[in-house]
């Protein structure tokens, strides 16, 4: 295909305004041909296919569908990655076919075996969480090109990571998703995890009714006040005072607020408990890592799990 020069320049932009974060994502399929949002299917649904006490389904401006969560593990991480501007998307109950079964049809989709082949539930591994997401935190108007990684999560309690039937679990879905081109990591819940969930879910609830591809302006100048005069008073006196300052409610800044954190113009410690009369503590945009590395968000902190 031949592209005159101003048309080539039109579609590099294009290309990586891909990998600009957006509410709902709006990505191509997966490595895996698989979709997004009311496209993609998880292999578990929370309530149906488990019936734990522990599973939660909610709504994910992110993913513009509700998500299925069958434990508090996957529950406190889905938080994290909710408003984590490393992550453009996340599915929980990703469905991956086991070897055998990927290999049997890849021969049906190449002519070598002329019927469709029957793939049977038990041949299909639900692995807890896969995330799309990017190795830097990209705004709109940035040419910075970077490139999109496949990860899969897989969450297991720590108490059984060494148990064997566990192991070589682990070690099948390591091989299956590697094979496929995603990484894999394991971690496991634990208080630090669950502290750090929480203060994720203060701020989701803080935009949850916030346009956040409409409010990229605003939520701008909001951060730039905070980075330029927060001196470590309560998060909703020193927002009322922006709110003065730039002639805005003090609720709507909190949700700007919280549209900051989400695309990455503000980054906060999350180990430190979130609440509109609690003082925040804002990171630099070098110590910013994503929350499989750090569930606080911040590099070289302890990661239990």
């Amino acid at each position: 295909m031949i592209f005159l020069r101003d048309n080539l320049f039109e579609y590099e932009v294009l290309q990586k305004m891909a990998h600009l974060l957006r509410y709902p994502c709006k990505l191509p399929p997966d490595l895996l041909g698989m979709g997004y949002g009311s496209d993609y299917a998880g292999k578990l649904q929370a309530g149906i296919d488990s019936t734990h006490s522990t599973d939660t389904l909610f709504f994910s401006k992110k993913n513009g569908c509700n998500v299925d969560l069958l434990g508090m593990g996957e529950r406190y991480m889905a938080f994290l990655l909710e408003i984590s501007p490393f992550v453009l998307a996340y599915r929980p109950q990703y469905p991956l076919l086991n070897p055998k079964a990927s290999s049997d049809l890849d021969d049906y989709v190449c002519g070598i075996l002329e019927k469709m082949p029957e793939i049977k539930r038990s041949q299909v591994m639900s692995i807890d969480i896969a995330i799309t997401a990017r190795d830097e935190i990209l705004h709109p108007g940035s040419l910075i090109n970077d490139r999109l990684t496949y990860l899969m999560l897989s969450h297991k309690r720590k108490e059984v990571l060494h148990s064997k039937p566990i192991r070589r679990r682990l070690a099948r879905e390591r091989r299956v998703a590697v094979e496929n081109g995603f990484t894999y990591a394991v971690y496991s819940r634990s208080e630090h995890l669950e502290e750090c969930g929480l203060s994720a879910k203060q701020i989701m609830i803080w935009g949850r009714d916030l346009d956040f591809d409409a409010s990229w302006v605003n939520a701008s100048r909001v951060a730039e006040c905070v980075v330029a005069s927060y001196a470590g008073e309560r998060l909703w006196d020193f927002l009322a005072k922006i709110g003065v300052e730039l002639r805005m409610d003090t609720e709507y800044v909190l949700q700007l607020f919280a549209a900051a954190v989400n695309f990455g113009l503000l980054s906060i410690d999350l180990s430190f408990e979130v609440g509109e009369r609690r003082k925040i503590y804002l990171l630099k945009r070098t110590e910013v890592v994503p929350p499989w590395i750090s569930f606080c968000g911040k590099a070289n902190c302890c990661l239990e799990g």
